[in-house]
């Protein structure tokens, strides 16, 4: 009889050369997870799963999640964001460079953390991002594009939100410190004078020369 322990162990590590998805048979094993979680109906208790298939950066298996969906509208079951999804949401924020993360994992993200950060107090206490984080997120701004563009002005409203952290009298510091530099990130992007080299270390802009997103699967297997 096998060890539960050993049990547990193999689960992982197969669970976790899916999610690696570095070859075709783990890229098709993957795309078949998410075909199978999009025919589910959306729910709370699948959040954990919906974002390791974000994380993998696999532009198949997310198309394959998002099939049929909106990805703006993706976490629209989601009433109240818990502090677990957000601060997932960040890691994979810090884990990729600018230009190498899935467009539609970035509207799936950036739809939900507009709705939380809407009112910025509320969504702070929520989850009290750091600078680090704020910065993850403010970096996919993009300055070839205008304001104007769906990506930017999701990104800018999220930032004129949380400057409102930044206000008279208010006697906690890291709150005024996410406010004062949402409001220097938002200003440095709308002025044609300046730019984000003013408000971000610049490891924060350097951009992937190879964006390679992921391996294409075996879609016989899933379909």
């Amino acid at each position: 009889m096998i060890d539960k322990a050993i049990s547990d162990r193999f689960k992982q590590e197969y669970l976790y050369g899916v999610l690696k998805c570095d070859d075709l048979r783990s890229a098709s094993a993957l795309h078949t997870y998410a075909v199978f979680l999009n025919k589910l109906p959306q729910q709370n208790d699948l959040l954990p799963l919906y974002l390791k298939v974000f994380q993998t950066n696999n532009q198949y298996a997310v198309d394959a999640l998002l099939k049929d969906k909106d990805p703006w509208a993706f976490f629209d079951f989601v009433r109240v964001a818990n502090p677990y999804v957000v601060s997932e949401i960040f890691v994979t924020f810090n884990t990729f460079k600018r230009n190498f993360t899935y467009h539609k994992t970035l509207q799936v993200f950036f739809r939900l953390l507009k709705r939380l950060y809407g009112t910025g107090r509320a969504g702070y206490d929520v989850y009290p991002l750091s600078i680090l984080e704020l910065n993850s997120l403010a970096k996919y701004l993009d300055e070839s594009k205008g304001q104007s563009d769906a990506q930017n002005r999701e990104i800018l409203d999220i930032l004129i939100c949380l400057s409102d952290l930044d206000r008279m009298n208010e006697v906690d510091i890291s709150k005024s410190a996410i406010g004062k530099q949402a409001s220097r990130i938002r200003s440095d992007f709308l002025d044609d004078k300046r730019t984000l080299h003013k408000s971000f270390p610049d490891l924060l802009l350097e951009r992937e020369s190879k964006v390679d997103l992921g391996i294409q699967p075996d879609t016989h297997v899933a379909e």
